[in-house]
């Protein structure tokens, strides 16, 4: 399924206080303080982040085009694959310390964090994020337009 008909019969997990979709976007704002984390370099757990989630199974790619307003140090958006509140991954484009960031959160149990700097302004973003078998494979499309 391409588009944005793969999010037919998707569900919020912990809903936006404003959205919308059309057959263009899906667009919204994000309350307050809100986040995915659990125990490790903080010693905090969040689980308060909104997500738009679609049941899969099996070997699949996700593939997201989006923009954001970052303001704030932290504020993200991109992609999450969720099993449950104590494992899943998220991937997006974050600030932190006034940079853009590809940024991964892995949780198993507790939260483990690596980011690679895109530069001071993000912009558009694409976001691809594949399952083969046990492995998650994350990539952004660089200035060059290849992926990586």
């Amino acid at each position: 399924m391409t588009g944005l008909a793969a999010l037919d019969g998707a569900e919020w997990l912990n809903p936006p206080p404003a959205w919308d979709r059309t057959a263009e976007a899906l667009t919204l704002e994000t309350g307050e303080r809100t986040d995915f984390w659990r125990d490790t370099l903080y010693g905090f757990r969040r689980d308060s982040g909104h997500a738009f989630m679609v049941p899969v199974e099996g070997d699949f790619t996700a593939h997201v085009a989006f923009d954001g307003a970052y303001e704030a140090l932290y504020d993200q958006a991109g992609l999450m694959l969720r099993r449950d509140e104590g494992h899943w991954i998220k991937a997006g484009i974050e600030l932190s310390d006034g940079v853009a960031n590809l940024s991964v959160v892995v949780t198993r149990g507790a939260s483990d964090w690596s980011t690679l700097a895109l530069g001071p302004t993000p912009g558009p973003q694409r976001l691809r994020v594949t399952r083969l078998g046990g492995a998650v494979v994350i990539q952004v499309r660089n200035d060059a337009n290849r992926w990586q």
